[in-house]
């Protein structure tokens, strides 16, 4: 784990202190103080060589070679010197470069971590703590003759700050604490959705395990991990996990945080209604022909495709189906040059189906008729109470908090076209609201029910594509992979 390495380094340069106290003694003569010297420099070397490699970072090591320099000069020695420069120099850039060779870049963890993350805002009290500490520190230091480690403290108190881990003794040490303060720098107090915790993270390395062609390990680490939608490039999520993992959880605590206006599309009535308005879909009804300001053709069109979607319709049988309503919309009133007769009351399946059977009885030719009774079927079918007219105000459903439970929906096609009823209409009403800051997000419960038909993946992209610039965004909620990829 990253502190205890941090730890374990630190007892490493003390003993290392200790024992350029006391090994001298056992040297002497000239050979001995080549000895003494050739020891001292292979300590030297090895501090920079492993605080590059343990910590996968240079500017580590940099910042290391202050405590170094803190701990030698408490027994009398000066790493100002050229030599000793030199020969830290030395292994500071050999682990550098062996870094280099296995990372094949020059990322540098500690910095990484710091350009990353936004720091945290201490508490008046462990500001007064800290300050208290550091000025006992920086005195005790000045005044026993160590200027160097008492500006050391001051350093430690800027680093422990914005810490996440205030461990206060740690401003004593100085220099030697100055790495771990600055890898406990952590996130969190940006902000967005707290997600929860990251415990870990995974870093680039020369050695652990490999993954595609590169080495990587695990780092322990310990901020929070948010996810800002309103300042992203737009505000939409897919969430995907298995059955029980905490989907549903994960979809209602981030609601919570966005403090924006909801609707669910609940496919199992697994979401409770609690600050929100929950309908139970299969006691209302939708008319799939409602125009809600959209030309009859394109309604038409979009309604034929849908029914293909569904049925698996051939061309030709698609192309009648648009023929069949686009001509249902005539007979009603409904004119595609005239939109002022939009908003006249639109017809139903039902009324399809009875024009079908007008033009059966009219046409004389037995492929006609054939090629119009292949679409009887599917038009009985779609000819049932709840798509007979809306008794539902979607824009209600669109401005307010409001769970749509389709649990009880008998029949999955009936659900699919409610379901793809209501996206096609929030379409055109965002596009009738207009431009606006995030006000609205949509949860797709279940999402590849929708996103396994071509009309109901092409109408959530165009949502997720178009949404933000009407402050709309979508939480799609999946099992798996398969349908959400894109």
């Amino acid at each position: 784990m990253l502190e205890e390495r941090h730890v374990v380094f630190v007892a490493i340069l003390i003993s290392e202190s200790i024992a350029l106290t006391a090994i001298p003694d056992f040297f002497r003569g000239v050979q001995g103080i080549t000895s003494y010297f050739f020891f001292f420099f292979v300590v030297l070397f090895l501090d920079a060589f492993s605080s590059v490699i343990v910590f996968y970072s240079p500017l580590t090591s940099l910042i290391y070679f202050l405590g170094v320099y803190s701990s030698f000069s408490i027994i009398g020695i000066n790493l100002i010197d050229p030599i000793d420069l030199s020969v830290y120099l030395f292994g500071f850039s050999s682990a550098s470069f062996i870094l280099f060779i296995s990372r094949r870049n020059f990322s540098d963890f500690l910095i990484n971590m710091l350009s990353k993350h936004n720091v945290s805002k201490p508490t008046k009290g462990n500001l007064l703590i800290l300050l208290f500490l550091t000025i006992i520190g920086y005195l005790v230091f000045f005044l026993l003759g160590f200027p160097f480690l008492a500006f050391g403290c001051v350093a430690d108190f800027l680093a422990m700050v914005f810490s996440q881990k205030r461990i206060y003794p740690l401003i004593f040490m100085s220099w030697l604490s100055l790495p771990l303060a600055l890898f406990s720098i952590t996130s969190t107090s940006g902000s967005g959705i707290n997600i929860g915790k990251v415990t870990k993270v995974l870093l680039k390395s020369s050695t652990s395990f490999r993954f595609r062609g590169n080495s990587y390990t695990w780092i322990k680490a310990n901020q929070e991990f948010k996810v800002n939608l309103k300042e992203s490039k737009n505000y939409n999520s897919v969430i995907v996990g298995s059955s029980g993992s905490g989907k549903s959880f994960l979809v209602k605590w981030i609601i919570r945080q966005l403090n924006v206006s909801f609707t669910i599309f609940d496919l199992h009535g697994e979401y409770p209604s609690e600050g929100a308005k929950k309908i139970d879909m299969s006691k209302v009804s939708v008319n799939p022909l409602s125009l809600n300001n959209t030309s009859p053709k394109k309604r038409s069109l979009e309604v034929a495709y849908m029914i293909k979607s569904i049925f698996n319709l051939g061309n030709l049988q698609t192309i009648d189906m648009f023929n069949l309503i686009s001509e249902t919309y005539f007979e009603s009133g409904i004119e595609e040059e005239d939109p002022r007769t939009w908003n006249q009351k639109p017809p139903t399946f039902r009324d399809v189906l009875l024009y079908l059977e007008r033009k059966k009885k009219l046409s004389t030719s037995t492929q006609d008729i054939n090629r119009l009774s292949s679409l009887e079927p599917y038009l009985l079918f779609l000819s049932t109470e709840v798509f007979s007219r809306d008794s539902v105000n979607l824009e209600e459903i669109f401005e307010g908090n409001f769970v749509l439970d389709f649990s009880s929906v008998s029949a999955n096609e009936i659900k699919y076209i409610m379901i793809e009823t209501i996206l096609r209409n929030l379409r055109d009403y965002m596009l009738r609201r207009g431009q606006s800051d995030f006000w609205k997000v949509f949860v797709l419960d279940e999402a590849p029910f929708v996103l396994s038909k071509e009309t109901g993946r092409d109408i959530v992209e165009r949502i997720f594509a178009e949404g933000r610039k009407f402050g709309i965004g979508m939480i799609v909620v999946s099992q798996s992979v398969e349908y959400v990829k894109n």
